[in-house]
C-alpha cells in the first residue's frame, strides 16, 4: 500500500512539475510575444515618423518652389506693367500727340534739328 501512496505522491509531484513547466512555458511565451509586439510597435512608429518627416520636407520644398514661381511671375508682370505705364499719362491728348513718340529726343524738348 505504501508503494501505491508513494507512487501517487510521485505522480502528483510529476504532475505539479509538469504543470509548473507548462506554466513557465506559457509565461515565457507571453513575455516573448509582448516583447515582440513592443519592438514591432516602436519600429512602426519610427517608420511613420521617418516618412512623416520626409513628407514635411517634400511639402516645404514644393511650397517654397511654388511661392518662388508665383513671386517671379508677379514681379515679371509688375515689371511689364510698369514699362507700359512709364510712358503713359492720364492726359489722353498728350498720349496721342506727336510729341508722344519723341519723348526724350531733341524735337520733344523743343530744340531744332538744325542746331546740331
Amino acid at each position: 500500500m505504501e508503494d501505491k501512496k508513494e507512487d501517487h505522491k510521485n505522480y502528483i509531484n510529476d504532475e505539479s512539475v509538469k504543470q509548473k513547466h507548462e506554466q513557465d512555458r506559457k509565461v515565457n511565451q507571453f513575455r516573448e510575444n509582448n516583447a515582440a509586439k513592443k519592438i514591432q510597435r516602436h519600429w512602426t512608429k519610427h517608420q511613420y515618423e521617418k516618412h512623416e518627416h520626409e513628407r514635411e520636407e517634400a511639402s516645404s520644398l514644393i511650397r517654397a518652389a511654388l511661392m518662388g514661381h508665383t513671386t517671379r511671375r508677379k514681379q515679371i508682370k509688375d515689371y511689364h506693367d510698369d514699362d507700359e505705364d512709364d510712358y503713359e499719362t492720364d492726359n489722353e491728348e498728350y498720349n496721342e500727340c506727336s510729341y508722344g513718340s519723341h519723348r526724350g529726343t531733341s524735337s520733344y524738348i523743343g530744340e531744332d534739328d538744325d542746331d546740331f
